[in-house]
């Protein structure tokens, strides 16, 4: 009994408008997704960069408070 469910296919009936539609949407989506992928990627080393200049003037400011701190 388990077997006959397992075994169904499952069958749509679409106009051809509505195949060249999903063709033409799935064409679109395979060019804009490495475009997004990309910007993700360079937004995130953006804002890492910031985070690592951040810390390099912290700890440059640290180190000069600790010279005068020391005379």
């Amino acid at each position: 009994m388990n077997d006959r469910k397992s075994n169904k296919i499952e069958v749509r009936y679409q106009s051809p408008v509505n195949n060249s539609w999903n063709r033409i949407k799935r064409f679109i989506i395979s060019i804009v997704k490495p475009f997004i992928a990309i910007a993700i990627t360079l937004f995130s080393l953006y804002i890492l960069g910031y985070v690592i200049l951040f810390f390099i003037v912290f700890f440059f400011l640290l180190y000069i408070y600790n010279k005068i701190k020391k005379i």
